[in-house]
C-alpha cells in the first residue's frame, strides 16, 4: 500500500499551482455584497476580479430566492441606503423587473397607499409607506450581469474560491478551484465576500461561529409558486380567517412543525402579479456541513410538494398553481463571522450609536425612526480583519454580535457593506496603504460622492 495512504487520512502530494491572473483587487463570492465590493473598486480605477461558485450572481438574492431589497427608508420621506443599492434598482425598474413605492410616497399615512402597499413585504411598517424593493430574481441577475460588465470588472463564473495564500500574515491572493484545474489569483487586497467566511478561515484570520438562542445555525430553500390568483386569496383571508388559520394547522402539521405553517413556511409576494416565493426556516442546522446541507435539500423538496397540494386543494385562489422553482442556492443564515478591529454590538445599534468611522447607515426595518428606534450605523472597522493584513470582508461575514449580525445582513445591508469595502480596497491600493491604514475622512468622501448617506459623520 502506498504509504501516503491510511484508513483515516490522505497525505496530498505538493503541486506547483499556476496564476491564472494577477490583480489589484480580488473578490471573492458574487453575491450583492461581492459584487458591490467588485462595481466599486473597479469604477475607483483599480484592476479587480470577481470569483463565483455558481452560474450567475446575487447570492441569496437571486439564487436563493430572497426576493425583496428590505427598507432603504426610515418611515419619514427621506431614504438612509442609496449607492449602488439604489442603481440596482433603478436597473431593475428600466426592466420592469420590480415594484417598490414612488419617492413622493415614502412616508405617507394614506389608508389607500398602506392598503395596496401592506400586499408586500416591508412595505409599511407602522402604517407608514416604507422604501422596500421585492424583484425578480432574473432580472435581478440580468442586472448585476451588466453592472459588472459596464464597469470592467474581470468575472469568473463556476470558479470557488478555496483558499487564501498568506505570506507574514498578509493575504497575497487565492486559489481557486475552476473545470480548468485548480489556480491561483495574485491580488493586492483580497475582499471575502463568501457568506460562509472561507477564505478569511483559510487565512487564518480571527473569527467566529458562536451563536445564541436568537442567532441560530438555521438554514432556508425557499421555493416559488406561480398561477395565483391573490384577488381571491386575500378576500379568503380577509372574510374567514378563524378557517384559514386552522387549515394553516394543518398543514403545519403535514410539514412536521411545531406551529401553523403559514409562520414558518410563509407567502410573500414579489414583482409578478400571479406568483410568490414561499420563505422558511428549518431549524438546527450549519450551513458548514455536508450532512445538514444534504438533508435540507432533501427534505424541503419533499415538503415544497406537500405544500403545494394542500394549498391547491384546500385554499381559494390556489386551484390551479404549480411550483415554479425551488431555490438552487441554500439559505445559510449565519455561520462563520470575521473578528475584526471592532466588534459591533448590539447595544450600539440600539442607541444610535454614531461611529467616527461610519461606511453607512440603515434603517430599523422594524420600527419607524424615533429616539427610541434610532438608525444603525456600521463603522469601517468592522470591515477589516484584525490580524491579517490586505484582507477585509463584508456582508453577513459583518465583525458583529450575533443579534447585531442579524439584523445587518439582509440584502441592503450587503450591498452598502460591499461599497464600502471595494472603494476602501482601491483607495488603499491607489494610495500605497494597507486597508487598516486608510485614511478613513477619505473614504467617507469618496462614498457620499458614490451618493452613500452618511449623515452624522464629519
Amino acid at each position: 500500500m502506498d504509504k501516503s495512504i491510511s484508513i483515516k487520512q490522505i497525505v496530498e502530494p505538493a503541486r506547483i499551482i499556476n496564476v491564472y491572473k494577477e490583480a489589484d483587487v480580488v473578490v471573492v463570492g458574487g453575491g450583492v455584497a461581492g459584487v458591490a465590493a467588485a462595481v466599486a473598486a473597479a469604477r475607483n480605477g483599480v484592476n479587480t476580479i470577481l470569483l463565483e461558485r455558481y452560474g450567475h450572481l446575487g447570492g441569496l438574492a437571486t439564487g436563493g430566492l430572497v426576493l425583496v431589497i428590505m427598507p432603504m427608508s426610515d418611515g419619514t420621506n427621506n431614504q438612509q441606503i442609496a449607492g449602488l443599492c439604489q442603481e440596482m434598482v433603478d436597473r431593475m425598474d428600466k426592466y420592469g423587473g420590480c415594484i417598490h413605492p414612488r419617492k413622493e410616497d415614502l412616508g405617507s399615512s394614506d389608508e389607500e397607499l398602506i392598503n395596496y402597499w401592506r400586499n408586500y413585504p416591508f412595505c409599511v411598517i407602522e402604517n407608514r409607506v416604507i422604501m422596500s424593493v421585492p424583484f425578480d430574481p432574473e432580472v435581478f441577475k440580468l442586472v448585476l450581469n451588466d453592472m459588472i460588465e459596464d464597469s470592467g470588472v474581470h468575472l469568473c463564473l463556476h470558479c470557488w474560491g478555496a483558499r487564501a495564500i498568506v505570506a507574514d500574515n498578509t493575504v497575497k491572493g487565492i486559489i481557486f478551484e475552476s473545470k480548468e484545474g485548480r489556480l491561483a489569483i495574485l491580488g493586492k487586497v483580497t475582499i471575502d465576500t463568501t457568506g460562509d467566511g472561507d477564505i478569511l478561515a483559510s487565512a487564518g484570520a480571527d473569527y467566529t461561529n458562536t451563536l445564541t438562542p436568537e442567532l441560530r445555525a438555521d438554514l432556508g430553500l425557499p421555493f416559488r409558486i406561480g398561477g395565483i390568483n391573490f384577488e381571491a386569496f386575500n378576500e379568503f383571508k380577509k372574510t374567514q380567517w378563524p378557517k384559514f388559520l386552522e387549515l394553516m394547522k394543518e398543514l403545519g402539521n403535514e410539514l412536521g412543525l411545531e406551529g401553523p405553517a403559514m409562520y414558518n413556511y410563509f407567502i410573500l409576494r414579489y414583482s409578478q402579479p400571479d406568483a410568490a416565493w414561499v420563505n422558511n426556516s428549518i431549524k438546527n442546522r450549519s450551513g458548514l456541513k455536508i450532512e445538514d446541507l444534504t438533508q435540507l435539500e432533501i427534505e424541503v423538496r419533499k415538503k415544497a410538494w406537500i405544500f403545494r397540494e394542500f394549498y391547491r386543494k384546500n385554499i381559494p385562489g390556489f386551484e390551479n398553481c404549480f411550483i415554479m422553482d425551488i431555490a438552487p442556492q441554500i439559505g445559510v443564515r449565519c455561520s462563520r463571522r470575521m473578528l475584526g478591529e471592532y466588534v459591533l454590538k448590539h447595544e450600539d445599534l440600539i442607541k444610535g450609536v454614531i461611529h467616527p468611522d461610519t461606511i453607512g447607515i440603515i434603517p430599523d426595518h422594524h420600527h419607524v425612526l424615533s429616539p427610541e428606534h434610532p438608525h444603525w450605523h456600521i463603522p469601517y472597522r468592522c470591515l477589516v480583519s484584525r490580524n491579517r493584513e490586505n484582507l477585509l470582508a463584508a456582508g453577513r461575514l459583518l465583525s458583529a454580535e450575533p443579534v447585531a449580525n442579524e439584523l445587518l445582513r439582509p440584502i441592503q445591508g450587503c450591498i452598502l457593506m460591499g461599497e464600502a469595502a471595494g472603494t476602501a480596497a482601491a483607495l488603499a491600493v491607489k494610495e500605497g496603504v494597507t486597508p487598516r491604514k486608510l485614511d478613513v475622512k477619505e473614504l467617507q468622501k469618496q462614498l457620499r460622492k458614490q451618493g452613500v448617506i452618511l449623515p452624522g459623520t464629519v
